[in-house]
């Protein structure tokens, strides 16, 4: 008769840094569409800039002064380029255990602007920094703290997703 073999789970350090990694690649795929915005926003104002009509293109521009046209495309604009900032913020059941900072950097001759991510959870162990930073489409996640503070952070995650 044989004896089975124990199974282990994943340390949860590993279960931590492949949540984040998953949530980081649903961020970067939200900012890039927010950026494809910005990017069209853009161009509207550049035509408009240069005098050209976008009613063909932008039927619901018909009939609207190009002043007006001009104000809608920059507000979208900014709506949007703030959207590709909030991608990166957290839901709101893990919010509460984060302090989240968010940095892009726009690298000349790049297309894709590098994003630096951290997210700071303070537990009754210590401090558990999660830090994500993109290059191109190049996702790196690093979970930085102790072993008893990401056990204490992963509790206290669980608790916080419990209550939303």
């Amino acid at each position: 008769m044989t004896r089975p073999d124990l199974t282990a789970e994943k340390p949860v350090r590993e279960q931590l840094q492949e949540l984040f990694e998953q949530m980081a690649q649903r961020s970067f795929a939200a900012s890039m569409n927010s950026l494809n915005r910005v990017n069209f926003y853009d161009g509207v104002t550049a035509r408009l800039e240069a005098g050209g009509d976008i009613s063909e293109d932008v039927p619901e521009a018909t009939g609207l002064s190009q002043d007006e046209v001009m104000a809608v495309a920059r507000k979208l604009r900014q709506q949007a380029a703030g959207a590709a900032i909030s991608a990166w913020e957290l839901s709101a059941a893990l919010a509460s255990s984060f302090r989240t900072t968010v940095r892009s950097v726009a690298v000349e001759g790049e297309l894709i602007p590098q994003f630096d991510v951290e997210h700071v959870a303070e537990t009754v162990e210590g401090a558990v920094r999660i830090g994500i930073k993109s290059w191109r489409r190049n996702i790196g996640v690093e979970v930085i703290g102790s072993d008893t503070a990401v056990n204490a952070l992963n509790a206290q995650m669980a608790l916080g997703a419990l209550a939303a």
